[in-house]
């Protein structure tokens, strides 16, 4: 049986929001220390720090003040505290140690091919997009000119993990699967991974047995929540995280929303009321400006990138969104507290376990970090 139906949210949470905007709590902004969802979030606010890079677009390895990326588009955080970026318009993968200092990890600066192999002898293509860790510090990337999902050992020995040379959407065994335009990746508990696929507006899964699914959309672009979620669709899906339910969260460009996959299959509208523009409080209110990244903290508070407005939302389990830090629509490169901070194009997130976020800011070829206070 196929469900279709939309995502209202229920009285008692519009009466929630009512009540405490009437008795002066309503969301938070980004300097007061605690969203709108009670216990459910942290105490604290956010300062933005730059991690590394100067601002200005080239290939530095070195210092995390001296350090030069060039497009970085998404990153991620492994166990012992290290950052992986996905810097794109250098075609490679580096390495942000606890210290600060960025390193090479994988591919040429430069170099725009495929080819496998250790650290500076494998090669990535010109559209490196997402970027996950597994438990045991493997990384794997989404290497989308190349049609492939590429995976990289501790020790920065690059292989194929998944896909072939052709576009399409083929399912079936890793090796003879294919995709086409891959973007956000994400594991599960049980150690699947999850992949977006922007052009053709799907949902795909690599299972830990090695076999490669759809798990939700039916290939063309537009708004369905539906169960199951062959029937549903999107608009442009780009990254991907998971709760500690293993409910996935879906950005989309497109729709401006989040959207909620279960590990039942039900994709619903998680936040966004589907209009472009700059809107905190409740969910199926609240409006984004083509999100990208997205993240899950420890509370199961969902973190966006959302990308044209310039700034990080938070979106509470309860169904109310808030603006973490950054000007809304203001273009900068400015560290501090909350609001006094900007950015130029937020696109990636990661979180580690002290749920610091990580942000790689597309337009000024810098890695930020979200430190909370």
């Amino acid at each position: 049986m196929k469900i279709k139906y939309q995502n209202y949210k229920t009285g008692f949470l519009v009466c929630w929001v009512f009540f405490l905007s009437a008795c002066g709590g309503g969301e938070a902004d980004a300097t007061n220390g605690l969203a709108a969802g009670g216990n459910n979030v942290r105490q604290g606010s956010y300062e933005v720090v730059t991690l590394a890079g100067t601002g200005a677009a080239g290939f530095v390895d070195g210092p995390g003040s001296t350090a030069q990326f060039s497009y970085p588009t998404s990153l991620t955080v492994d166990g012992a505290g290290n950052v992986f970026v996905a810097d794109e318009g250098n075609n490679v993968v580096r390495k942000i140690a606890p210290d600060g200092a960025v390193m090479t990890f994988a591919g040429q600066p430069g170099v725009n091919a495929y080819q496998d192999g250790s650290g500076s002898a494998a090669i990535f293509s010109d559209l490196i997009k997402g970027i996950a860790a597994d438990p045991l510090g493997n990384l794997f990337v989404s290497d989308s000119n190349n049609k492939r999902i590429r995976k990289i050992t501790p020790a920065g020995a690059v292989t194929t993990f998944a896909g072939s040379w052709y576009w399409d959407i083929v399912n079936g065994p890793i090796d003879q699967a294919q995709f086409n335009d891959t973007r956000g990746l994400a594991f599960d508990s049980k150690g699947n991974l999850y992949v977006t696929e922007v052009a053709r507006h799907l949902v795909r899964k690599i299972g830990a047995d090695g076999i490669v699914s759809t798990l939700a959309g039916d290939g063309s672009a537009g708004y369905v929540d539906c169960y199951p979620g062959s029937c549903a669709r999107f608009n442009q899906p780009e990254s991907i995280a998971v709760d500690s339910k293993d409910n996935l969260y879906v950005s989309e460009s497109g729709n401006h929303m989040i959207r909620k996959i279960t590990p039942a299959g039900a994709v619903s509208t998680f936040a966004g009321s589907g209009l472009a523009g700059f809107q905190d409080g409740a969910a199926n209110l609240a409006r984004f400006n083509s999100p990208v990244g997205v993240v899950v903290d420890s509370n199961d508070n969902v973190y966006v990138a959302d990308q044209n407005n310039r700034v990080i939302r938070r979106i509470t389990q309860y169904g109310v969104v808030s603006t973490a830090v950054g000007r809304p629509n203001y273009k900068g490169n400015q560290n501090g507290l909350g609001t006094q901070a900007s950015f130029g194009l937020p696109s990636g997130l990661a979180i580690d376990k002290n749920d610091n976020l990580y942000v790689v800011d597309y337009l000024n070829h810098n890695v930020r970090k979200l430190v909370l206070k």
